[in-house]
C-alpha cells in the first residue's frame, strides 16, 4: 500500500456511535388514538461515544436528522402493532463538501416505550372535589323540608351518577377510577391505607348518624344519601353494583402510562462495513434490552409502584441521584462493550483481516472485517441488483442512461434502506466511470431549508423520504428534474420539456436486456433475491435470542487481530 493509500485509510473502524431520539416526551392529546398524526420532535443527540471529537473528524452535528429523517415521532400508550414491535435499519452518506470524503452512517431505529408518570395528585384532587360537591347535595337533600326530600335525592343521585361517568370519560389515569375485573389482592401498604380511609369514614359516619338523631325531633325524616366515590362503601344506586373501589393493579396501570417514542442507535464509520455494522447495533440493542429487563423492578423484587430508573433512562441521559445500583453497573459494562468496539483497528486492505468477539463464543460467533485490495474493485457490502428488482430491467437500465446523460434524478420512497440502497447502486453501476456531481443517498425530511438542494444547477442523485414534497408546502420542484418513484415504479419526467431517453444501441442492447433478465430469474429461483435476503437477515439478527448468562458475554469480548 503506497503512503498516499496508508495517509488516506482511516485507522479506525467506527468514529463514532450514538443515540439519538427526544429529550422528553411531549403528552399525547386527548383523542388520539390512531386516527392522527402522531406528535413529532425534532431528534437530537441523546449519547455519544467517544464523548470527544477525532482531530481529523467531528461529528456531524446534523447526522440526526439522517437518523430519523421524519422527526422523531411519539405514539400514544393504547397504540400497538408491527410498527412498534419491529426494528428498521438503513444506511445514509455524510459526504464533506471540502475534502469530498464520504462517511457512512448505519441506522437502526426502533419504538422504545417511555413511562411518563400521570397526574395522580391532580386526578385525586379533582376527584375529592368532585366527592365533596355531591356530600354537600346528598346533605341539602337530607334535611329539605317535607315533600321534598325525594325528588332533591334523585335529583342529586343521578347529578353524582352523571358527574361520576363525565369524570371517567375525561380522566383514564384518575386514583378513583376501577378495575373491575382485577382480582389480585392488595398489598400491605394498601391494606393499610383502605382500612385506615375505611375507619375514618366509619367515624364520619357515626358522627352524621348522631347528628340526624337530634334533628328529627324538630322535622319528619327523610331519606338520605350519602355520596359514595373513590374508597367508600358501595352506593346503592351504583349502575355498576359493585365498589368503585380501584384494585391495586388498576392503580399501577393509571400511574405509569407509557408512551412509545423513536429511538436510533447509529455507527458512522469511513468503512461500507453494512451488514456487519448493522448486526453490532441488532446485538447492542438486544444486550441493552436484556439488561434492562434483568434489572426491572419486577425482576430485583423492588416496588412497582415507583418509576425507577432503568438502563435505557440513563443511556438517554434522564439518569437521577436514586438510579440503583445494579442499572449503574449494567450501564457501565454496557459502555465498556461499545468503547471496545471504539477501539477496533481497521484491517490492512487485501493483506489483514480483524475478528471481533462481540459476544462470549458459546453465544455468537465472531464478525470478520475485512477490505480488498485497493487496485481492485472497491468494498459493495450492498445489493447492486436491488434497483433492478424494484424497476425491473427496462425502466433500471432508463434511469441509469439518465444518470450517463448528467441529468437532475430525484428518487422517492418510503423505505429508506432500499431508498439509499439503490442510489449507491446506481452511481457504483457506472464503473470503471466515476459521477463527479453531488450524492445523496437520503436527504431527510426534517432538516431546515433541505429542499434547497434540489434547486443547485449541477446535475445531482438525490434520494428523498415519500413525504419529503408533500411536507414542503411551499416548495415547487424546479421543471427539470426526472423524478423516480421506488414504491410505484414509475419514472416521471421533468414538467419543463425533455429530450426524449435514447434507446441502447444494438444489438448490446437487447443482449445486455436478456442477460440482466436471465440473471435475475436465475437469483429467484436460488432465492437471493435482493429483497429477500435483507429481509431474510434482518429478521434473522433481530429475532437471534440471547443464551443464558447476559453479563457473561459482556464480562470479555477480546478482539483477535
Amino acid at each position: 500500500m503506497s503512503d498516499q493509500q496508508r495517509a488516506s485509510l482511516c485507522p479506525r473502524l467506527v468514529d463514532y456511535m450514538a443515540i439519538v431520539g427526544a429529550h422528553t416526551t411531549p403528552p399525547m392529546p386527548k383523542g388520539l388514538q390512531g386516527f392522527k398524526a402522531p406528535p413529532v420532535q425534532v431528534p437530537d443527540l441523546l449519547r455519544r461515544y467517544p464523548p470527544s471529537d477525532h482531530a481529523d473528524f467531528p461529528l456531524p452535528l446534523d447526522m440526526v436528522y439522517f437518523c430519523q429523517p421524519e422527526g422523531c415521532t411519539s405514539v400514544g400508550p393504547r397504540r400497538t402493532g408491527s410498527a412498534i414491535r419491529d426494528m428498521t435499519s438503513f444506511v445514509f452518506a455524510l459526504t464533506d463538501k471540502d475534502s469530498g470524503k464520504t462517511r457512512y452512517g448505519i441506522c437502526v431505529n426502533f419504538y422504545r416505550p417511555i413511562e411518563r408518570p400521570s397526574t395522580v395528585a391532580g386526578s385525586a384532587a379533582a376527584a375529592s372535589e368532585r366527592q365533596g360537591a355531591g356530600g354537600h347535595a346528598a346533605g341539602g337533600s337530607g334535611n329539605g323540608g317535607p315533600g321534598g326530600g325525594g325528588r332533591g335525592g334523585r335529583r342529586s343521585s343521578a347529578f353524582r351518577r352523571e358527574s361520576w361517568r363525565k369524570s371517567m370519560e375525561r380522566s383514564s389515569d384518575s386514583a378513583f377510577s376501577s378495575d373491575y375485573r382485577s382480582n389480585v389482592a392488595p398489598s400491605d401498604s394498601d391494606r393499610e391505607l383502605t382500612s385506615r380511609r375505611d375507619s375514618d369514614q366509619q367515624r364520619l359516619h357515626t358522627h352524621h348518624h348522631h347528628h340526624q338523631q337530634q334533628q328529627q325531633h324538630q322535622q319528619p325524616p327523610a331519606p338520605t344519601s350519602v355520596p359514595k366515590l373513590g374508597l367508600m362503601a358501595p352506593s346503592a344506586d351504583s349502575e355498576s353494583g359493585g365498589s368503585h373501589s380501584p384494585s391495586p393493579r388498576a392503580s399501577r396501570k393509571r400511574t405509569k402510562l407509557r408512551n412509545q417514542s423513536l429511538t436510533s442507535l447509529c455507527i458512522i464509520s469511513h468503512h461500507p462495513f453494512f451488514t456487519t455494522f448493522r448486526e453490532c447495533l441488532f446485538i447492542l440493542k438486544k444486550l441493552i434490552d436484556a439488561c434492562n429487563e434483568s434489572s426491572s423492578p419486577k425482576r430485583v423484587g423492588a416496588s412497582q409502584k415507583l418509576n425507577r430508573d432503568n438502563v435505557w433512562t440513563v443511556l438517554t441521559g434522564h439518569v437521577s441521584d436514586a438510579t440503583p445500583s445494579i442499572v449503574l453497573h449494567d450501564v457501565r459494562e454496557i459502555e465498556t462493550w461499545i468503547l471496545r468496539l471504539l477501539s477496533t483497528p481497521v484491517p490492512v486492505p487485501g493483506s489483514t483481516r480483524v475478528e471481533v468477539e462481540v459476544l462470549s463464543p458459546t453465544v455468537h460467533e465472531p464478525l470478520l472485517f475485512a477490505l480488498p485490495d485497493h487496485t481492485r474493485f472497491s468494498l459493495v457490502d450492498f445489493p447492486l441488483h436491488l434497483p433492478l428488482e424494484l424497476l425491473g430491467v427496462e425502466t433500471c437500465l432508463q434511469v441509469w442512461t439518465l444518470i450517463m446523460q448528467e441529468n437532475k434524478v430525484l428518487f422517492q420512497s418510503r423505505d429508506y434502506n432500499a431508498l439509499s440502497m439503490s442510489v449507491m447502486a446506481f452511481v457504483t453501476m457506472l464503473y470503471p466511470l466515476e459521477y463527479m456531481f453531488p450524492v445523496i443517498p437520503l436527504l431527510p425530511t426534517c432538516l431546515s431549508c433541505a429542499e434547497q438542494l434540489l434547486l443547485a444547477p449541477t446535475p445531482f442523485v438525490i434520494g428523498v423520504p415519500a413525504s419529503f414534497l408533500v411536507y414542503k408546502k411551499n416548495f415547487r420542484l424546479p421543471d427539470d428534474i426526472w423524478v423516480v418513484d421506488l414504491d410505484s415504479t414509475k419514472l416521471t419526467p421533468p414538467t419543463g420539456g425533455y429530450e426524449e431517453i435514447p434507446p441502447l444501441p444494438e444489438p448490446e442492447g437487447t443482449i445486455l436486456k436478456n442477460h440482466l433478465k436471465q440473471a435475475m430469474l436465475l437469483m429467484d429461483e436460488a432465492g437471493l433475491g435482493a429483497l429477500t435476503s435483507m429481509t431474510a437477515s434482518n429478521q434473522a439478527v433481530s429475532s437471534q435470542q440471547l443464551l443464558p448468562s447476559v453479563r457473561d458475554s459482556l464480562q470479555e469480548p477480546p478482539l483477535l487481530g
